[in-house]
């Protein structure tokens, strides 16, 4: 970027392959169509917070920044620079997407910590901020695992070769998570008994779907994943 002793803005100077160097005047400023900076853990924690910035990567990797800072010598206003999109994302970038939808989110714990009516971006957002290391787990029974949206999501997590806990019972699903089966048993109970009688939305956290789905017809399927 060009600019006067006044440290406007005058134009842009660019170096092709060939080493050739050509000058752009500009009549009303430059617009800078550019990537964001979210594979630069310097500029994360900066505008975003640390939480974000231990967030595994879902984008590109040449997404650094370099063209934000370009613009620092003309002092700019930066605005806007917390906001980013986010995903949930499991092992080896296994995707669980809009899956978070349809089942129950627990924590390794076994206890559940949002409310499963939360769209995908929003869940991945707030895990870093709700869990100690970022990892969740969403449970499903077999009664939604045909339907497109999740089947789609489940063949993501096959071809990925991401792990995932099967269980006849809770306590075997439990078993497979690694987490504590009484725990885990509470926890599912205490959620069906609530969207049986009406009450899903009272629980705590709430949930507050139009037809929360229950848990309770196995075999059972739990998928880890990350905010990312």
């Amino acid at each position: 970027l060009t600019h006067d002793e006044a440290l406007r803005c005058t134009g842009v100077s660019t170096l092709d392959s060939k080493g050739v160097r050509r000058t752009y005047r500009a009549r009303g400023g430059v617009v800078l169509c550019t990537g964001g900076f979210h594979n630069n853990k310097d500029m994360l924690t900066r505008y975003m917070g640390g939480s974000v910035a231990w967030m595994p990567l879902r984008g590109s990797v040449c997404c650094t920044g370099e063209n934000v800072t370009l613009t620092a010598p003309f002092f700019p206003n930066y605005v806007n620079m917390d906001q980013f999109h986010g995903g949930p994302i499991g092992v080896n970038q296994a995707n669980p997407s809009t899956m978070v939808n349809y089942g129950v989110i627990v924590n390794k714990s076994a206890q559940r910590i949002i409310d499963e009516e939360k769209t995908y971006v929003a869940v991945a957002k707030e895990l870093p901020l709700l869990t100690k290391d970022n990892w969740a787990f969403i449970i499903i029974d077999s009664q939604v695992k045909d339907i497109d949206t999740v089947a789609t999501r489940i063949a993501r997590y096959e071809k990925a070769k991401a792990p995932i806990a099967r269980g006849n019972t809770i306590a075997e699903l439990a078993r497979s998570m690694g987490v504590n089966e009484k725990t885990l048993e509470k926890t599912i109970a205490d959620y069906n008994a609530a969207v049986k009688a009406g009450k899903a939305d009272q629980l705590t956290p709430p949930n507050t779907l139009e037809q929360p789905r229950l848990i309770e017809k196995g075999p059972f399927m739990a998928f880890a994943f990350q905010g990312g």
